[in-house]
């Protein structure tokens, strides 16, 4: 739900940029597929303010997940230990940042010690993307 409502901030932002006479946009998103990967707006509009996205309101404007999740699995490849990542959901808090949850696949010959060592090496580089504010990084453990 989360994802949506960053998607909608985007989609008003980009009608208030195109069309500046209209006051108030109401976006009603209602799922009846499955999401994708793919972001409809690579680029929602030249609204920059200080190096940051901003909506007409002056909020700032979260990446698009299909971003988010491509920094985090090419952030993830400079550690040789995880073999791929099998998941990664974003949840979007308004106005603040971030927060991730992502599965890494690490060979299942690893003692608990070095699991957990990959694990917070994991979570060391993805704090350091933009707008995350914690990550939760979980093991699955494959042969």
């Amino acid at each position: 739900m989360s994802a949506a409502h960053n998607l909608a901030r985007h989609l008003q932002t980009h009608v208030h940029t195109a069309v500046p006479n209209v006051s108030e946009v109401l976006v009603h998103i209602a799922p009846s597929v499955p999401a994708t990967a793919s972001s409809p707006m690579k680029d929602p509009s030249n609204s920059f303010k200080n190096g940051e996205q901003l909506c007409h309101e002056g909020r700032r404007l979260l990446r698009p997940h299909a971003e988010v999740e491509k920094e985090v699995r090419e952030s993830l490849q400079s550690i040789p230990e995880i073999r791929g990542v099998s998941d990664v959901i974003t949840y979007y808090v308004p106005n603040e940042g971030i927060r991730l949850k992502v599965d890494i696949i690490c060979d299942e010959e690893l003692v608990i010690r070095h699991a957990v060592e990959i694990a917070r090496k994991a979570e060391k580089v993805l704090a350091e993307l933009p707008d995350v504010l914690n990550v939760d990084v979980d093991l699955e453990l494959f042969a």
